[in-house]
């Protein structure tokens, strides 16, 4: 059995600066989840190995999400992303990109059952299914529907759209216990107060920005708000500046941020002035791969705080949405 070492996953390796400000209140843990028992092969050659540890979900009367990561070694981790009803369920796309980072996966499948017996994907599954291509690119190995005891699952991989294959039965004693894993738990700082300033409008964003120790060098931070829009974290950006070609790489780190610091929401804050397209296309590429929500950003704190939704650089309601599979 691949054993993952849960606590070492746990530890955050993202650099918390104190005397410029940083804190991080919230963290966002992996537990192990035992209600599920799946068997399967230690290495994965095929993604008929996959769907072989998943066949499990054939007797649930209920939807499930899982991933199932292929390490570098061709060693599997399979993750509980979420439960749902007969007919659906919620997809998170934030937990399993953050998850693929973490684990360095050389590939990821995404996995879910159907109750009804039917075997075809459904609109909801298709997009789903284009979202994390567009997320993972090549780490994407397909998507996996699971069916009823049929002894069949359906398959989508990219380029080769839909495919209903039969299971193939390995041999017995090349089977091991899959661990399972889940990303499911909030452990709070002690000094956090659950009472504290709600970040609710931009004036308030805006002079908690003007309040930080930024220093003379062009900066950035993400302030994590969580559900209640209460301030969760406070990271210092790994960027020097925000351009056109830092771009991704910078809304994935602030994705990864907001999902281990426990948040639902973000707003990026730089010090320095940015053009107005460039802020357009942080906004719209960080809800592009995330559904979190980027609230505002707040922008050249060193003269006088501006905030991006106020001067309708961005607007909050052309985000793309969560999907139910």
């Amino acid at each position: 059995m691949n054993y993952i070492d849960i606590d070492s996953l746990n530890k955050s390796d993202i650099p918390v600066d104190k005397d410029s400000g940083d804190f991080i209140y919230c963290q966002r843990q992996f537990s192990e989840n035992r209600s599920f028992s799946f068997f399967g092969k230690e290495k994965i050659t095929s993604s008929a190995d996959v769907a072989f540890i998943m066949k499990g979900l054939e007797s649930y009367g209920v939807e499930h999400a899982f991933a199932v990561y292929v390490l570098r070694d061709k060693s599997p981790v399979v993750h509980h992303l979420s439960m749902g009803n007969f007919d659906s369920c919620a997809f998170n796309y934030d937990a399993m990109q953050y998850t693929a980072m973490r684990l360095d996966a050389e590939q990821v499948y995404m996995v879910h059952n159907h109750p009804s017996g039917n075997l075809m994907f459904s609109i909801a599954d298709i997009r789903v299914y284009d979202t994390l291509y567009d997320m993972l690119q090549e780490k994407f190995a397909g998507s996996i529907v699971i069916n009823t005891t049929s002894g069949k699952y359906g398959i989508d991989v990219p380029h080769k759209r839909h495919v209903i294959l039969e299971h193939q039965q390995p041999d017995v004693d090349s089977l091991v216990p899959m661990q399972i894993l889940e990303f499911d738990r909030h452990v709070f700082h002690k000094d956090y107060d659950f009472s504290g300033q709600v970040f609710d409008t931009p004036g308030k964003v805006a002079a908690f920005c003007s309040s930080q120790r930024f220093g003379q060098r062009k900066k950035g931070a993400a302030l994590v708000l969580n559900s209640a829009g209460l301030a969760v974290a406070n990271i210092q950006l790994p960027f020097s500046e925000i351009k056109a070609e830092t771009i991704p790489a910078m809304a994935r780190y602030i994705g990864r941020c907001t999902v281990f610091c426990g948040g639902m929401s973000v707003i990026p804050c730089f010090t320095d002035s940015i053009p107005q397209d460039v802020i357009r296309e942080l906004y719209f590429e960080f809800n592009r791969i995330s559904d979190m929500r980027m609230l505002d950003i707040c922008y050249d704190i060193r003269n006088k705080a501006k905030s991006a939704l106020e001067h309708d650089i961005i607007n909050p309601n052309k985000r793309r949405k969560g999907m139910r599979l």
